[in-house]
């Protein structure tokens, strides 16, 4: 460990914070790089989006209530809007891997 000397004449060692460990990203990107970006990008839009489309899925399925005189397509028109929602949103992630 190196000593550094402070104001006053006091002297302290200096810590090892470990700089020399970390690993720098990759040069180019690999396949398998690649695929783990798209599944971080999937991943954050799955745990950030719901909060922001529940009320439109609640929505989407008072309507179909209204609309579907059999209650048996009521959840498979909340499920398509859902379906819809998440694949739009897997394409941003595609499309912000390829940017990035």
């Amino acid at each position: 460990m190196a000593c550094v000397l402070l104001g006053g004449g006091i002297e302290m060692e200096m810590m090892d914070m470990g700089v020399e460990q970390i690993k720098p990203m990759p040069s180019e990107w690999s396949p398998p790089y690649a695929a783990l970006i798209v599944i971080m990008w999937v991943v954050m839009i799955v745990a950030m989006m719901p909060p922001t489309t529940a009320p439109t899925v609640l929505l989407v399925t008072a309507i179909a209530w209204d609309r579907h005189a059999n209650s048996n397509l009521v959840p498979a028109a909340a499920m398509q809007f859902a379906l819809g929602y998440v694949l739009v949103w897997w394409r941003f992630s595609l499309a912000a891997t390829l940017l990035q």
